[in-house]
């Protein structure tokens, strides 16, 4: 009964309540630690307490969850907005690209290929604004030499473009029926057309139609060699139209 009183007799006011605070479920993500060769394991593709084991690219990844790194520095938003754009120009370069990479690693995928050789002409200034140089960018690339002496003109009147070389000397790995690809880059549409418009062992003069609507002085053109069997390509080069 003294007991109860005692109770009763306390200040509601002087009484603190703590509510415990709500602790937010961390965000995970994978942090890559190991690719890995394990015949028993090949198959093994499931987490098991703080790893994660997937196949990607027909290779064996084990992943650890870590806390999402949130931070955004200057450098983390130049690298976004670097990749973002490279993202746009395979789409835009889908289809040239899916030929111009050849010998790629096994490991890649021709996006893969193409993001690789075509970052270092890709810049971001602090004021996060980005820039393509397309007179450096790389479309394609291989071991196979590239054809010289290429020259594009434009006949105006025609709305076309001729493109002229002359036979090139084969050189190790070459073939004299490697061919000729020509890639135009549309960069006010962005959008691509690719042309085969001939071979090694022969001299050229080809036309082509520019696509209607295309503005020829938004125009970036491109050449690389391809093998006849599609394997080998080499290097673009950025030919001015002239």
């Amino acid at each position: 009964m003294r007991e109860n009183k005692r109770n009763k007799d306390l200040d509601v006011n002087q009484i603190e309540i703590k509510v415990p605070e709500k602790k937010e479920d961390p965000i995970m993500c994978a942090l890559i630690l190991a690719i890995f060769k394990m015949p028993f394991m090949h198959r093994l593709t499931q987490s098991m307490a703080e790893n994660t084991y997937v196949r990607s690219k027909g290779q064996n990844i084990i992943k650890t969850k870590i806390d999402k790194n949130t931070s955004n520095t200057l450098e983390q938003q130049m690298q976004r907005l670097r990749m973002k754009q490279l993202i746009y120009l395979c789409k835009v370069l889908n289809t040239p690209i899916h030929s111009s990479f050849p010998e790629r690693k096994r490991t890649e995928t021709e996006w893969n290929a193409f993001i690789r050789a075509a970052m270092p002409s890709i810049s971001v200034s602090e004021d996060l604004e980005v820039s393509v140089d397309y007179e450096t960018l790389l479309i394609a690339q291989g071991s196979l030499e590239v054809i010289e002496e290429v020259s594009i003109t434009q006949d105006a009147e025609a709305n076309t473009l001729t493109v002229t070389y002359p036979a090139s000397d084969y050189g190790y790995g070459s073939e004299p029926t490697d061919t000729v690809q020509l890639v135009l880059l549309e960069k006010e549409k962005m959008r691509s057309r690719m042309f085969q418009v001939g071979t090694r062992g022969e001299d050229c003069t080809e036309t082509i139609q520019v696509p209607s609507g295309w503005t020829v002085e938004n125009i970036s053109a491109y050449v690389f060699m391809l093998s006849a069997n599609g394997r080998k390509a080499s290097n673009s080069i950025s030919v001015p139209i002239n």
